[in-house]
């Protein structure tokens, strides 16, 4: 599967980056050095969008996720009004 064309650049940059600055593999890194790395990185890409967020768990196993979004959440469903209209007697 081709990679996207940003996500690819940003790929090429980081290794190029890599390169000149003499660093190591990830696999090679000490944890601080990949700690280092990635904030550099977060540095660089700034904040990221503002998400919405839910939390849930799944009952029957101890395990709790979050949802994360940056789509608006979708329209409530239309309510249909079943309301009837009774003539006056008069």
């Amino acid at each position: 599967m081709p990679v996207d064309p940003q996500v690819q650049a940003f790929l090429e940059a980081q290794a190029q980056a890599a390169i000149e600055n003499q660093v190591p593999p990830i696999t090679e890194q000490t944890v601080e050095m990949a700690r280092a790395g990635y904030l550099a990185v977060a540095e660089m890409l700034g904040r990221g969008p503002d998400v919405d967020t839910e939390n849930a768990v799944v009952p029957a196993r101890p395990v709790t996720f979050r949802f994360a979004s940056t789509a608006p959440p979708a329209p409530a469903p239309a309510c249909r009004s079943s309301s009837t209209t009774t003539a006056a007697a008069g």
